[in-house]
């Protein structure tokens, strides 16, 4: 905190074991890096990301070995003591080891400013031009533009909301589609805390060339502390995709449902150290009989920071 540089390193590995068909165990991995620097009235951040994942997507529906690339670059400048104005650019990179599926990148430059309206209350207001790069398709090029707020109107609730529009063209054709993003937080007493969010975006198909999904959805949890040293907690969520085509000719209308939900109990051995036990169950039913998948999986999690 404060002026000066500063760096933020986090390395996730999951180890993912199989009861039956033990050939396709795996180990994802995740590694993310934060940097920057801030003065009095500016700040320089660098936010980079790399994984590597094999689990299922509801895109391919089946397990999928990829690597998956972030960069961003993003200066702030505080105009006057409650606005800041926010220039970023950045690029998102997907590549899959399966020739049958389509890579895909992201580059994007972004504008914004944010006006502190008061303590508790944070307005803002973003435009972002991005081209995506499809690998069997026409490049996609994107102007989305995005109003939010961020308010705390008391103590214990806090409400985030981001919501605009979002102008694709391929080719000679074009489309319209809405963009949303919400999350409220509740926590009603101590040691117990709930959230609900919902969002409605676009993504670009890696299985069917020319075409994109529009995915809408909600997840919520809770969270009670048992006692000072035991967690519980419960998260579930619902997904819905519908497929349409942006170039290119074919059969296109094709729509996924998936739900969620994973229980989990917490144990904190120190202030640095815990570790959780939980289950998760998953199920993507598809109009599409060729697509869909149901999951089960039981784990442990550590969770070290130093």
């Amino acid at each position: 905190t404060g002026e000066g540089g500063f760096i933020k390193v986090a390395y996730h590995p999951t180890a993912v074991i199989y009861a039956k068909n033990d050939s396709d165990n795996r180990v994802d991995q995740q590694a993310l890096l934060t940097a920057g620097w801030r003065g009095k009235v500016t700040q320089l951040t660098y936010k980079g990301a790399i994984q590597k994942l094999g689990d299922a997507t509801a895109d391919t529906g089946r397990q999928t070995d990829r690597l998956e690339f972030e960069n961003e670059l993003r200066a702030a400048w505080q105009l006057r003591e409650k606005v800041t104005l926010e220039l970023a650019i950045g690029n998102q990179q997907s590549d899959y080891s399966d020739p049958t599926l389509f890579d895909s990148s992201k580059i994007y430059a972004e504008i914004a400013s944010r006006y502190a309206y008061s303590p508790k209350t944070q307005l803002g207001l973003a435009y972002q031009v991005a081209r995506f790069k499809v690998q069997g398709s026409p490049d996609q090029d994107t102007h989305q533009l995005t109003g939010g707020i961020d308010w705390q109107p008391r103590e214990k609730i806090r409400i985030f909301l981001k919501a605009g529009g979002e102008y694709r063209k391929v080719a000679n054709d074009s489309q319209v589609n809405p963009v949303l993003e919400g999350r409220t937080e509740w926590t009603p007493r101590e040691g117990t805390g709930i959230y609900i969010t919902a969002y409605q975006r676009q993504t670009t198909s890696a299985f069917y060339a020319g075409q994109i999904y529009t995915a809408k959805g909600v997840t919520a949890g809770v969270s009670q502390r048992l006692n000072t040293n035991w967690t519980a907690r419960f998260e579930g969520g619902m997904e819905k995709a519908t497929y349409s085509r942006v170039s290119g000719s074919g059969a296109s209308g094709r729509s996924d449902r998936i739900w969620f939900v994973r229980p989990s109990l917490e144990y904190k051995i120190s202030d640095e150290f815990n570790v959780a036990v939980f289950y998760r169950a998953s199920e993507d039913s598809s109009n599409d009989p060729s697509f869909g998948y149901a999951q089960q999986m039981a784990g442990v999690e550590f969770v070290y920071k130093f």
